[in-house]
């Protein structure tokens, strides 16, 4: 199992990623959350399931869910895994395939603005190169490639692997495990984002791991390992929760044990943390990490643990809670 996305009173929805042999398939099922038994399950007639399964964002208000292919679960967590993504949507009851051909483009994560009586197919998707009547993938961001030496190889992607939308639909953070930071857009037009910050955290280059940067086509780009607490934020930084309010960001630095292994050993030997970055909403944006803060995963009883997804227990900006009232709806 990929990913589910549980509203507060509706069923949990969960996209697969391979069968129980181990090989991919990306199938999507509902399973009723007071009883924990299967409810139905999607497969197109025609195609079956998609070859892939990955994350899933959706909106059942607009009888819409997008899922995304993330990878083979048998080659998914090997290192800098290269290859073509595909997005797959499942719009209005029928199974659309948009394609992302940039090279070396996997689909990590999928995400959708909180206003639900947005209109996503006339409002969000432009209508430069339509396929099938709707939907296509637009890039209107990108994060430059780190020119290095002494890492396993020359150039050193970003590595982007997740996305947190803002309540109020103005704000886009993205975390960029290998680079280590967070990025912070104002969306107001979600096809010209324009970067308002970007705070550094961890990351792969630095003298500990015998990585030095070459050069990147980016400006103020200035990697550092900071303190919080006297603990170091070892890794990068991973999966996001926002508060309701958008002025508190939390963030895990443990992406998967396999690749915390491969790139951060002491990660996987002192245990993941969880820090707070306090977020600036006004329309200039900004962020700023609080040393003062952290949830160590080593002192938990039997840890050290690798902490990776985080919940508020009364809410928070990613717990779709436009699914309270569709208890009942199917695919």
């Amino acid at each position: 199992m990929a990913f589910g996305a549980p509203g507060r009173n509706s069923p949990i929805y969960i996209a697969t990623m391979g069968n129980k042999y181990g090989n991919p398939k990306g199938d999507l099922i509902r399973i009723d959350k007071r009883t924990m038994y299967l409810m139905d399950r999607k497969i197109d007639e025609e195609k079956g399931a998609a070859n892939m399964g990955g994350y899933l964002a959706a909106q059942p208000k607009q009888n819409i869910m997008i899922t995304t292919e993330l990878g083979d679960p048998n080659w998914l967590f090997a290192p800098l895994m290269h290859g073509q993504g595909q997005i797959n949507g499942h719009v209005d009851d029928d199974v659309t395939d948009v394609d992302v051909t940039d090279a070396d483009a996997i689909d990590v994560d999928v995400t959708d603005v909180n206003d639900t009586d947005v209109d996503v197919k006339d409002d969000y998707i432009s209508n430069d190169t339509l396929l099938s009547g709707n939907y296509h993938a637009d890039k209107v961001a990108q994060f430059s490639t780190a020119h290095v030496e002494g890492w396993i190889k020359d150039e050193m992607p970003a590595m982007p692997v997740d996305m947190v939308i803002s309540m109020d639909d103005r704000f886009l953070y993205v975390t960029c495990w290998m680079h280590g930071f967070i990025a912070q857009f104002n969306i107001s037009d979600p096809f010209r984002p324009s970067l308002c910050s970007k705070l550094f955290l961890g990351g792969a280059i630095h003298k500990c791991y015998g990585v030095r940067l070459q050069r990147i086509a980016s400006t103020n780009f200035l990697p550092e390992r900071p303190l919080v607490r006297n603990t170091i934020f070892e890794g990068g930084p991973s999966k996001m929760q926002l508060s309701l309010d958008g002025r508190r960001l939390y963030v895990t630095n443990s992406l998967n044990r396999q690749l915390d292994e491969k790139f951060f050993p002491n990660l996987t030997k002192n245990g993941s943390i969880i820090a707070l970055i306090h977020v600036n909403t006004n329309l200039s944006g900004g962020m700023e990490l609080d040393e003062n803060f952290v949830i160590r995963m080593a002192d938990m009883n039997d840890g050290p643990y690798l902490a990776r997804e985080m919940r508020f227990l009364n809410g928070d900006s990613t717990c779709d809670a436009f699914l309270e009232n569709t208890a009942n709806n199917s695919f």
